[in-house]
């Protein structure tokens, strides 16, 4: 995932950056007929989300997702694999595929029986390129701080001295 120059990016999150990341995850949650579809930050933060039960457990998913896949990634590069692109979790009655998304952002999707792993993958694949499209458009550059206005600025000497300086050092430390 991300380097040390990625961490100096900010995300800018506002309707125009959401929208067409929330777009995308609309489509494949309903083409792939999941059940939730999360863009998630590495950090675990969720980015956008859409499907029956978003925005319901307030984050603690993303945080679980983001640490799941990057133990499963150290694991597989522990045993030999080093092209490591994502997790499938097959349980009772739900599923849940993981998957990269660019360079700093996951894509979780939650779904059941009534779709198949293959087609999960293949909606992913269709998709991919517009999340990471939508993705890099949400990276900005850090702000710069701001000049302090000049009224702020001070005019004249900053220290004032009341009496005239001491030109004999000695005279200042053997007293």
């Amino acid at each position: 995932m991300a380097g040390p120059a990625a961490m100096t990016a900010h995300l800018t999150l506002t309707p125009e950056t959401i929208r067409p990341l929330l777009a995308a995850l609309e489509s494949l949650n309903h083409e792939a007929e999941a059940r939730r579809v999360a863009l998630l930050h590495e950090s675990g933060l969720v980015l956008a989300e859409t499907g029956e039960d978003a925005h319901q457990d307030h984050g603690e998913s993303g945080a679980l997702a983001a640490g799941t896949f990057f133990a499963a990634c150290h694991l597989a590069r522990r045993l030999g694999e080093e092209s490591f692109s994502g997790l499938h979790y097959q349980g009772a009655s739900r599923e849940f595929l993981l998957t990269a998304a660019g360079p700093e952002a996951l894509l979780l999707v939650v779904f059941d029986q009534r779709t198949r792993p293959a087609i999960v993958r293949a909606c992913v694949g269709k998709y991919l390129p517009s999340l990471e499209a939508a993705t890099a458009r949400l990276r900005s550059a850090p702000p710069q701080p701001a000049a302090p206005p000049a009224s702020w600025l001070p005019t004249g000497p900053v220290f004032r001295e009341t009496t005239p300086p001491t030109t004999d050092l000695a005279a200042v430390f053997h007293t």
